[in-house]
């Protein structure tokens, strides 16, 4: 539903330089001026002296003349001559032709509106009246030098309008005949430079706009309905508020249009809605990240509570429905006259003699056997009963109140006063109402009608025929009668039977972990709310009985609108009535809208009244549908030959019956006292098309609904596939012992491995795959299985396979029958021999057996490492018989270096040599390092200089003389000499650096001082390093000892260095060898890693 509110929209002041004209014509001064000059006076001094004017007046006329272009001017005889065009005026007397000069310059003020964009004179209120409901457009930056030239004068234009209006008023106010200045004119407007600029403040204007909330898409739409707004910009500032009401959703004027447009909406939350929401919720479940899981499971269930008081209020309203067309409409309200016990509730806006008397012993029945009768009447206001009713009417009534025997209050309830209603309905008891179009007792049934008889059985529909009860009671318009009126039995009525409580579903569903988490825990708890939503939905496709809820006054309206704007695939419409004051524009764009989306609508009215007024709303309604069905024809159907009087409205699987004139009254209460209006909507498909039959409109055939994508198979078993997962150790481990016991108590614990899946933790998969294969008696049938034995034999089969624990994942193989299930029974026990002594046996079986093409690779591989490691003549036989025919490239070259070094050797290779060497080889690394940092450390020494003779005396005689204690360290670094090494370290002269100095010194230089002071000092730092490296590299160069076993791997080198050379090419065609295949080819090859690595050192 729409509301009106006025919003306020900022404008921006700006200051404009204007040059104004004054009049179409010339004045009268002018037009002396230019006949003055045409005679001949044709400077301004002649003008001055013939005219007697002022010198400036008649020098600004001639300019503002030549401005004009009514004068030219010779600037070297300094005179001036009319145009050609004045002269032609002139010689005519058509002086109208030329338009005034008179200009003047001033200043104007003009607002930009940062809505629309538009430029309008300034006005306005210098500060909103409420501030609540101001738009946030202040932070837009507006320049008026964007604004088009034609919007500009317009507003320029309109400004000086309103100057004159407020002359006129003025003159008006004064009562005297006040002479106003002439007329101007926009000749030109400026807009000062950037930096000249001044902005006078700001100003805001009203606008008046609608407000209507989508429930659906919980979104407010904001649309202009200000007729100032001219119409091509409504649609755009419509947008624009809409969008601003998503970007600011916290402004105080969406929170306060959003707050009014959802106190109108008087449309409640349905079951099926609320199903859909929560549907909708729960399918984002799986894709919330860690961290806010939590918050959407409280969201979840504050959904699904809402949706459980929805499914509890639907069933509490079910109630059984007949359709009463209007062929049956009188015997309907004669079985009810009939059956009616304790209490008769007949509600008729007319009472006619005639149709009361063809109920009239019936009624005098019922009342003569105790029952109550409550008669409501009158559509109009405070009108009295002798006024309204004709003589034989009043007879008639007054008997049957005299055959209650007198007790009128008792038995007979007949106010005074009309309730002004103009529902229709009949209550029988406190088990069946009559809802109907059709005047009770005034329709003389010559009109088409319709009505629904609702009948409470069983416990069920009590609190629909209760709140019709409670609507009479209001309706009532006396308080002493309307006390007479029974809402419920009365004691000692016995009960109906109540049928077994429908409940609906309820979850029982904790919120999953936030951190720890994995992804099946996540899936299995989105799985539990999609098993939540299936069961809802389930219990609300079982119900039989359509909901029923009393609609009463604007609700109608209200309905419609729903109606016009949800409905997806039919739509029909009925009155009793057409105007164009209900078919109104706002209507019209609704319809269109619902046409537009592809709907079939279908609408019912009655034929033109007679004459009058309503015949002439008549037509024009009918005129614009009747255009309307031009531009749907397919789609809109207009019954509006007969003489309908029913009153409804269907969408989709909801339906309205009833009093109401949807295309004739347009049902706005607020203050106006208004004729009570009474209905029922019908929830559900079945009931809401036989309504649409009745009408006459054609069944729509409505698309099957898509199936939701399960996240788990349905079943008890998510919860305990849940409670799998939530027990494990401190450790994270699975618990075994609970697993046990969750799957003991399971009705089918295949239902709980399955609710895992997959891709739950393979650890806890594996025990629980374990156990169900293992446990007997866990069948659900013969076919369930075998199937799922095979399905989670084969996971346990690939979860070895990929841990390359083949031995079991061979066992498990074999209990496969399917022989060309992937690893193929051969093929899984090549596997399982892999590093044992029956290898060639297995693979003399796959050999000999019809290999496939990819058991070609992991089969050669397994050939090769037999014959490396274990010196299998057989393997070599079968590698060089069979195997090598099949393959080519680097296998090729594997297959042919293999059997080269297998007729070289006849032996395995010396693994523990190769490893030993391999250790060595380390070793030998490490011993070179160190040579090279002490011939580095050498060199540094050697390049030392010093200023004082002695000290480089000293110096050259420890590195370059050849006994010189550091040269015979450097010719023992450049022979990697380590014996020598071994025997210089241990040389009396080198234990002690000082003494060697001063000796050698005093050797080369006697007499004189020794090295000392800061020269010996940092001579000392750069030779106690060599001595220091020196000790490290000797206990490096001991021997490795492996001597002995060059002759056994020498054989062997070639082998690894083809193996070295060419890893890289095996290492990436066993990669591109996909399946079981692949991995166990990636495992015979890891055989062969120490090989290849041995050589690659």
């Amino acid at each position: 539903m729409n509301t009106v509110t006025t919003v306020y929209v900022p404008c921006d002041v700006v200051r404009v330089h204007v040059r104004m004209d004054y009049g179409d014509t010339l004045s009268p001064i002018e037009e002396l001026v230019l006949r003055a000059i045409h005679a001949g006076l044709d400077d301004v001094p002649q003008l001055v002296e013939h005219l007697h004017l002022g010198s400036r007046l008649i020098r600004d006329l001639v300019y503002d003349l030549w401005r004009q272009g009514h004068l030219t001017a010779n600037t070297v005889e300094r005179t001036v001559a009319v145009s050609r065009l004045v002269a032609e005026c002139l010689r005519d007397e058509d002086l109208k032709r030329l338009r005034g000069a008179e200009s003047a310059q001033e200043t104007r003020d003009l607002m930009i509106e940062k809505l629309a964009m538009r430029v309008l004179p300034a006005s306005g209120w210098s500060k909103p009246p409420n501030s609540r409901f101001t738009m946030p457009l202040e932070g837009i930056r507006v320049s008026l030098a964007e604004a088009p030239e034609a919007h500009i004068l317009q507003a320029l234009r309109e400004s000086l309008r309103r100057d004159e209006q407020r002359h006129q008023a003025l003159a008006d106010g004064t009562r005297t005949s006040a002479v106003g200045p002439r007329a101007k004119q926009v000749h030109s407007y400026r807009i000062p430079p950037p930096g000249l600029r001044t902005s006078t403040g700001q100003r805001w204007i009203d606008l008046i706009v609608t407000s209507h909330w989508d429930d659906d898409h919980e979104r407010l739409t904001v649309t202009v309905v200000d007729e100032r707004m001219p119409a091509e910009l409504r649609e755009g500032a419509s947008q624009r508020l809409t969008q601003l009401a998503v970007e600011y959703p916290r402004a105080s004027v969406f929170v306060e249009l959003r707050r009014q447009a959802q106190t109108i909406l008087a449309e409640p939350p349905s079951a099926p809605k609320a199903l859909d929401r929560l549907a909708r919720r729960v399918a984002q479940a799986p894709g919330i990240p860690a961290g806010q899981r939590r918050a959407w499971h409280h969201e979840l269930a504050d959904d699904a509570r809402q949706l459980d008081g929805l499914l509890r209020a639907r069933v509490e309203r079910e109630i059984e429905v007949r359709i009463v067309d209007g062929a049956d409409q009188a015997r309907t309200l004669n079985a009810l006259i009939t059956d009616a016990q304790q209490q008769l509730v007949v509600v008729s806006p007319w009472i006619r003699y005639r149709a009361l008397g063809s109920h009239l012993d019936a009624l005098t029945a019922a009342v003569q056997r105790g029952v109550t009768l409550v008669l409501v009447w009158g559509p109009g206001s405070d009108s009295e009963y002798e006024d309204t009713f004709d003589e034989q009417t009043r007879n008639a009534l007054e008997d049957l109140a005299r055959g209650s025997g007198g007790r009128i209050l008792r038995r007979v309830v007949l106010p005074r006063t009309s309730s002004r209603t103009h529902a229709k309905l009949v209550v029988a008891d406190h088990r069946t109402a009559f809802v109907t179009s059709r005047n009770p007792l005034s329709s003389d049934g010559s009109r088409g009608e319709l009505g629904v008889e609702l009948t409470a059985r069983d416990g069920t529909g009590e609190t629909v025929v209760r709140e019709l009860l409670d609507w009479v009671r209001t309706a009532v318009p006396s308080y002493e009668h309307s006390q007479t009126v029974r809402t419920r039995p009365v004691s000692g009525t016995p009960s109906p039977t109540t049928a077994e409580v429908n409940e609906p579903p309820s979850p029982a569903i904790g919120p999953p972990e936030e951190d720890s988490a994995s992804d099946t825990a996540v899936r299995l708890w989105a799985g539990d709310w999609q098993d939540h939503v299936s069961r809802c939905r389930d219990f609300l496709g079982k119900r039989v009985l359509p909901s029923v809820r009393p609609v009463t006054d604007s609700a109608h309206r209200t309905l419609l609108r729903t109606a016009l704007t949800q409905s997806r695939h039919q739509l029909v419409i009925a009155s009793g009535g057409l105007s164009d004051e209900a078919v109104d524009q706002a209507f019209l764009t609704d319809l269109r809208a619902c046409l537009e989306r592809g709907v079939r609508v279908t609408l019912v009215h009655p034929g033109p009244p007679d004459a009058g007024q309503a015949k002439n709303r008549w037509q024009i309604a009918r005129a614009t549908l009747a255009a309307l069905r031009e531009e749907f024809p397919d789609l809109l159907t207009l019954n509006g030959d007969g003489a309908n009087h029913a009153k409804a409205i269907v969408w989709d699987d909801e339906a309205v019956v009833g009093s109401f004139n949807y295309l004739s009254f347009e049902g706005r209460y607020g203050r106006r006292r208004l004729s009570s209006e009474l209905s029922v909507r019908l929830t559900g498909q079945e009931v809401a098309d036989a309504v649409a039959e009745a009408l006459g409109a054609t069944l729509v055939a409505r698309p099957e609904p898509e199936a939701e994508p399960l996240l788990v198979l349905p079943g008890p078993g998510f919860r305990s596939a849940r409670l799998l997962l939530e027990q494990r150790r401190d450790d994270g481990s699975p618990d075994a012992e609970g697993v046990r016991r969750v799957l003991a108590d399971a009705a089918d614990p295949w239902e709980v491995l399955d609710g895992l899946g997959e891709d739950g933790p393979t650890d806890l998969l594996r025990i629980a795959a374990a156990r169900c294969l293992t446990t007997p008696g866990t069948a659900t049938g013969p076919g369930t299985d075998t199937a799922r034995r095979s399905h989670w034999t084969e996971w346990l089969v690939r979860d070895r396979w990929q841990d390359h624990d083949f031995v079991q994942a061979a066992i498990l193989r074999h209990t496969l029958p399917d022989p060309d299930l992937r690893p193929r029974p051969g093929l899984a026990l090549l596997a399982a021999a892999r590093g044992t002594p029956r290898l060639t046996d297995a693979i003399e079986n796959l050999v000999l057996s019809d290999m496939t093409p990819a058991e070609v690779q992991p089969t050669l591989l397994a050939a090769v490492g037999a014959v490396l490691l274990q010196g299998s003549q057989s393997a070599a036989d079968a590698l060089s018989a069979f195997l090598a025919d099949t393959v080519e490239g680097v296998w090729l070259e594997l297959a042919e270096r293999t059997g080269r070094y297998w007729t070289d050797s006849y032996v395995p290779v010396p693994m523990d040599l190769v490893r030993s060497d391999l250790r060595s080889t380390g070793k030998d690394r490490a011993r070179a390092q160190a040579w090279e940092v002490l011939e580095r450390l050498l060199d540094h020494a050697r390049a030392s200089a010093f200023d004082n003779t002695v000290s480089n005396r000293t110096h050259r005689a420890l590195f370059d003389r050849e006994a010189g204690e550091f040269a015979v360290l450097a010719d023992i670094v450049a022979e990697r000499a380590p014996g020598r090494l071994t025997a210089w370290r241990s040389a009396p002269a080198v234990q002690d650096l000082t003494r060697l100095i001063e000796r050698v010194g005093a050797e080369v230089s006697p007499g004189h001082p020794p090295m000392h002071g800061d020269h010996l000092k940092r001579y000392l730092k750069r030779l106690e390093p060599v001595l220091d490296q020196a000790a490290t590299v000797a206990p490096l160069s001991d021997s490795a000892g492996h001597e002995e076993g060059e002759g056994q791997l020498a054989a062997a080198r070639e082998l690894g260095d083809w193996l070295a050379a060419r890893w890289r090419a095996l290492s990436e065609a066993t990669a591109a060898l996909t399946g079981p295949e692949g991995r166990l080819a990636d495992a015979f090859l890891a055989d062969l890693e120490e090989l290849a690595r041995w050589r690659a050192t």
